[in-house]
Order: structure tokens, then C-alpha cells, then sequence
């Protein structure tokens, strides 16, 4: 067993046991990890409350390979990205990039390159003033790339998509997707999206990823989401 310190973000979280969490973690030196953080919903503990989804954090971590939960002892903020958590919009585009990650990766499997693509997408969120969703395309488009399956946008034609179902993406979609992926993180927001546009690019990248993954399903964040839209 190996003690290993690594910069991570938080996943996702779920209660273990009495006081405990168990803790899905994207870390910069092995990939996406569980670990199970024993004792840290005792209000006496001084570290638990740094474990929340999208915090970005330097992890302990007593390490086996080939052990499916991992012993998490320690943890401290490098940024708890709380710029995110005063907007419920920002909100919504963190979680779906978390949680985007976590169903597209395997355990203890290290794709080079993300790690600093997902810190640094939740960092320039946290720090966004408008056209959050931008990040999140520029994200998916990204991300898709690093998995080995890279979108081509030279392929794609006016009207329907090709190779990907019935999913309709116009030539300014096209040309919105080409702008924002060729652009620096800084300059992604710079960018308005009509909402016919938003909604047609949501609909290729889950075409697209579906295409990809076996079960990927429809986004939990968005089923949060729309379902408030409901009741309001």
C-alpha cells in the first residue's frame, strides 16, 4: 500500500455508514478514484467539510491498486470554487461537467490531459460573468477529444448530423462550436447563444456521447433542472 498526495476534484459524494462519505474523486495522478473518508460527518472533524462536488482539493490517500475503494485521510482546499455555488446557473453547468466526467471515465485510469481540462473549466466558470453553458460545450467538445472519439466539424453539414441519429445542427451551430473550441478559456464567454442554438448543440452532444457509451442516460443535473422549470 502506497501513500500518495495528489490535487483532486470532488466528484461526487454519497453518505457511508454512520459517519462517513464515500468520495468519487478526478485526481491529476491517477484518474478518477473512490475512496471512503471514515468519520467525516462528526461535526468534530476538520476536513470533512472541504468534500463537496466540484471542490478542488490536495488529497491523502492510502493507495492499493487494484482495490475498487480507497482509504481517503485527508483533505485541504487549493479552491472550494464557492464562486460557482452563488449561481444556480453556473451551478448547473458544474454538475453536468462533473458529472459528464464521471460517466464517461473508469477507475484508476489516467487520461492525459484532463485533469487540468476539468480544473481549469470549473475554474473559469467560477469566475464567469455570463454565457455560462459556453464553458460546458467547449468542455464537452474537449473532453470527447481526450477519449478518443473527437467531434469533426468539418463533417457536419447544414440540416442533420451526419452519423448521429436525427439530431439537427445548423451551419451557425457548427460555426458557434468551431469558434468556442478554437478560442482561449478566457475569451469562451465572450459569446452569445440564441436558445434554439443551446438546444440543438445539448441535443448533438448527447447524441454524440450516447453514440459512444452504452447507458450514459440523460443527464441527472438536467432532470433537476427542467423539473424545477416545471413547477415554476
Amino acid at each position: 500500500m502506497a501513500i500518495i498526495k495528489t490535487e483532486s476534484i470532488v466528484l461526487k459524494t454519497k453518505i457511508y455508514r454512520d459517519k462517513s462519505k464515500i468520495v468519487t474523486l478526478y485526481t491529476e495522478s491517477h484518474g478518477k478514484l473512490n475512496a471512503v473518508a471514515k468519520g467525516v460527518r462528526d461535526v468534530k472533524t476538520r476536513w470533512g467539510g472541504v468534500l463537496q462536488p466540484m471542490a478542488y482539493i490536495n488529497s491523502l490517500i492510502y493507495y492499493k491498486e487494484n482495490r475498487g475503494l480507497q482509504l481517503l485521510s485527508g483533505a485541504e482546499y487549493i479552491s472550494s470554487f464557492s464562486g460557482i455555488y452563488n449561481s444556480t446557473d453556473k451551478m448547473n453547468v458544474g454538475f453536468r461537467i462533473v458529472e459528464l466526467l464521471d460517466k464517461t471515465t473508469a477507475e484508476n485510469h489516467e487520461v492525459g490531459g484532463l485533469f487540468e481540462l476539468l480544473a481549469s473549466s470549473l475554474g473559469f466558470l467560477n469566475d464567469a460573468t455570463k454565457n455560462f453553458v459556453n464553458l460546458l460545450f467547449n468542455f464537452e467538445f474537449r473532453l470527447a477529444k481526450l477519449l478518443g472519439f473527437e467531434i469533426n466539424l468539418n463533417s457536419q453539414s447544414r440540416g442533420i448530423s451526419k452519423g448521429f441519429g436525427s439530431t439537427k445542427m445548423y451551419e451557425k451551430d457548427i460555426d458557434f462550436l468551431k469558434n468556442i473550441s478554437n478560442k482561449e478559456m478566457t475569451d469562451i464567454t465572450e459569446q452569445e447563444l440564441m436558445k434554439s442554438s443551446e438546444i440543438a448543440i445539448e441535443n448533438f452532444f448527447e447524441s454524440h456521447y450516447n453514440a459512444h457509451f452504452d447507458n450514459l442516460n440523460f443527464s441527472n443535473t438536467k432532470k433537476v433542472i427542467f423539473s424545477k422549470e416545471i413547477r415554476l
